[in-house]
């Protein structure tokens, strides 16, 4: 089960600025005829992948092109070579650095992006250990000023699985007119898709949106993305298929700076480019560029008309006499402003949700907490304004959020507002840690309220066996309830856990010295309703309920409720169903006795409810026999929506049924939603539940952020078990989160290796 770092948060009320330094390329498909270069072999340098050789993860620093080549503006006279189908112009590749095999143009290589700017071929985990000799090499042919450098990759193996070469392809940079080709020929072997696919383009040193140009497919007229990374082709080019980026005639002006940045004002400035006829500059709140500008000739603006609370783009053009560049963008993100807990808030419930204003333009917020106000951590990005956190109690914690716009990300200096709350005392002892004090409880209790804060471990009872595939759960923090039946038939136990407390729910007959298990349940996660129905129980025998989390060391809060014919009568059955656009919600009550009707009350995180409808009771006067009600919500939240009734009888009394929960959408962001077992010695499991298909990397890190392992895995929609082989790792504590191609991320989440 999932265990997340626990920790603190912070705001600032700054703003954060983005370069965008943008492509100056068009691009081109022919047909030709691919011809064999006989050039230098390259000496391959292990990156450090386990179990992969070099010539399946490697690379070639410093290869020298012969001439100077100037590529979007910068001038290189060397290259560095990756075994994964691409050529990389910035810092040379390092040993270990798992990330090269992570094909995204828009923000790869992983963990590298300081080797931008990237020439991308056929960028995927490929595999180039082969018998041929020369499996990649590369040749600088002709006179000047009309050289040729070529980078050729001869029968590879697509991708790293496939055991037969599948195709050759080369890279050509060509002196004086700086054009880079792409050439391709199909060998005889079949892609085997195991990665998740390739791609195929260039890229700016920058990262993000217009920040590279991606090929949609690799036929004979595929489109040039700008927008977004096409990280799952797999079909060969044909043979002689030819792709031309040839530099554009007028440059787009770069290292874009914004300063003197207020809410709606700032100074953009930016180099000048040789022979431009003058600039233009917009400001917009629109990631899509404007038609036209504001015209200059100077190399600083005062800008006026940011929209305030709301992320803005600068934009700016070189005015080459007869054409314009392509925009160039800086992108300004505002921090935002803490909402709860208040600063310096004292006495906050555990676990604490805390909330901020939401940033127009903004596509998700980072959450970031600390224990000291110095050092922070990022918890998890989401979509929403407010989020549960897993604090402690008596705690002291700091938090800011980091809005995101697309591939840009407020900074750190978000921090300077820092928001500061100190949590809660915990509770007293519980007085039901064990089976011969277990409180007792019955279906007139209602809902009660639980915790597990403070319990000890029971030598009583059989542990519930896991499900399948799963770990067995750890009942060191457990507390006890009893009931007793009042007729034969049935019952159901319904425990709802917070937004931490994964429930485990075992029921037992017999006495607290000889108990023996009748049932037990744990199929849900955290903040989850786990329910279970008991068939023949016995009128006038005591039943003993045990709860804890699944978890080691993990205590938290919960609800418990009982109902059922065998228990006293009321509501015996809630559920909740998505039909079409809404939420359905049906309850069976056995008999009603003095019931004015049903208060219905929805909630968007389980625990703030309102009241969103009323049912009158429809019993008969003193009939037994069942009565079924049900209620529309028409207009339910677009994610989870929780809902309960809260039954009121004629003289005032009230009480509540179970919490159901109906999912919205599928998450709307990357999630690392389990992780077990913890602590573990060789390997370790983790749930990734994701928004749609998708590749992710899985990365390891030591507590100094050195990464230790890394992994590349293709992921459907929903949940995703993957596991990870830790073997190699010392002894001690590590972080692990999951980074999908399009940069996002999951939370950090703690495990320790043994």
């Amino acid at each position: 089960m999932t265990k997340t770092l626990l920790s603190i948060f912070v705001f600032a009320f700054c703003c954060f600025t983005k370069v965008s330094s943008q492509v100056n390329y068009t691009f081109s498909a022919a047909s030709g005829t691919y011809t064999p270069v006989s050039g230098n072999a390259v000496t391959l340098v292990s990156a450090g992948v386990t179990d992969a050789t070099a010539a399946d993860e490697g690379y070639a620093n410093n290869i020298p092109i012969g001439f100077t080549f100037n590529y979007n503006g910068v001038n290189y006279t060397t290259v560095h070579i990756n075994t994964n189908g691409f050529v990389a112009l910035g810092t040379p590749f390092t040993t270990p650095a798992n990330g090269y095999y992570a094909n995204n143009l828009s923000t790869g290589p992983v963990v590298v992006t300081s080797a931008r700017p990237v020439i991308a071929p056929l960028w995927d985990d490929l595999d180039m250990d082969i018998t041929a000799d020369n499996s990649i090499s590369y040749l600088t042919s002709g006179t000047a000023p009309n050289r040729v450098f070529t980078v050729q990759y001869s029968n590879a193996r697509w991708d790293y699985s496939s055991t037969v070469p599948v195709i050759s392809f080369q890279v050509k940079f060509n002196e004086t007119t700086n054009i880079i080709q792409f050439i391709y020929k199909q060998e005889a072997g079949a892609v085997v898709n195991t990665s998740g696919g390739a791609s195929i383009g260039i890229t700016a040193a920058g990262t993000g949106r217009g920040n590279f140009i991606s090929l949609s497919n690799s036929g004979a007229s595929p489109t040039a993305r700008t927008d977004s990374s096409i990280n799952n082709i797999t079909a060969k080019p044909a043979t002689g298929q030819i792709y031309t980026f040839t530099p554009a005639s007028c440059f787009a002006p770069a290292n874009l700076q914004a300063t003197n940045v207020t809410s709606t004002t700032a100074t953009l400035s930016y180099n000048a480019v040789a022979g431009a006829a003058g600039y233009e500059y917009a400001v917009s709140t629109s990631v899509n560029p404007p038609a036209s500008g504001t015209a200059t000739t100077a190399t600083s603006v005062n800008i006026t008309g940011l929209t305030p609370a709301s992320v803005n783009y600068l934009y700016v053009r070189t005015n080459c006499g007869s054409s314009f560049s392509v925009w160039a963008r800086k992108t300004i993100i505002p921090c935002t402003n803490n909402i709860a807990p208040a600063n310096n808030a004292t006495n906050v419930a555990v676990p604490t949700t805390v909330s901020w204003n939401a940033v127009a333009g903004a596509t998700a917020y980072k959450t970031m907490f600390s224990l000291d106000g110095v050092t922070f951590f990022e918890y998890l990005t989401t979509t929403a304004t407010s989020l549960p956190i897993p604090t402690d109690y008596s705690t002291i914690y700091y938090f800011y959020i980091r809005p995101v716009a697309g591939t840009d990300t407020a900074s750190v200096a978000c921090q300077s507002n820092a928001t500061k709350f100190t949590t809660q005392g915990p509770p007293p002892l519980p007085v039901n840690d064990s089976c011969g004090a277990a409180t007792v409880i019955s279906a007139a209790s209602g809902i009660v309220n639980g915790y597990t804060v403070g319990a000890t471990p029971s030598p009583n009872g059989a542990i519930c066996p896991p499900a399948a595939g799963d770990p067995p759960s750890t009942p060191d923090d457990d507390v006890w309830y009893s009931f007793k039946a009042l007729q034969n038939g049935t019952g159901t136990i319904t425990v709802t856990g917070d937004a931490f407390f994964d429930a485990v729910v075992s029921v037992y007959s017999g006495s607290c010295n000889s108990l023996t298990l009748m049932s037990c349940i744990d199929t849900s996660s955290n903040g989850e309703t786990e329910r279970l129905t008991l068939t023949n129980l016995v009128a006038g025998q005591t039943y003993y309920i045990r709860v804890y989390d699944w978890d080691v060391n993990n205590p938290g809060t919960f609800t418990i409720f009982l109902t059922g014919p065998a228990l006293p009568v009321g509501i015996t059955q809630f559920t909740g169903e998505q039909q079409g656009s809404k939420n359905v919600l049906k309850w069976i009550t056995a008999t009603e006795q003095n019931n004015k009707g049903f208060e219905i009350q929805r909630s968007v995180d389980g625990s703030n409810f309102s009241s969103i409808g009323f049912v009158i009771s429809k019993a008969v006067p003193g009939s037994s026999a069942s009565t079924n009600y049900s209620f529309d919500d028409a207009k339910p939240f677009a994610n989870n929506n929780y809902y309960r009734l809260k039954q009121i009888d004629k003289d005032g009394k009230e009480t509540y049924t179970n919490i159901v929960s109906l999912k919205g959408q599928r998450p709307s962001t990357l999630q690392l939603s389990r992780l077990y077992p913890n602590p573990a010695s060789a390997s370790i499991s983790l749930i990734v539940t994701a928004p749609a298909n998708d590749k992710i990397s899985i990365v390891v890190t030591d507590f100094a952020g050195r990464i230790v392992m890394q992994k590349t895995s293709a992921i459907l929609a929903g949940d995703n078990k993957l596991s990870l082989n830790i073997a190699q790792l010392s002894a001690g504590s590590y972080m692990i989160k999951a980074i999908s191609e399009n940069g996002s991320e999951t939370s950090i989440s703690k495990f320790m290796k043994q």
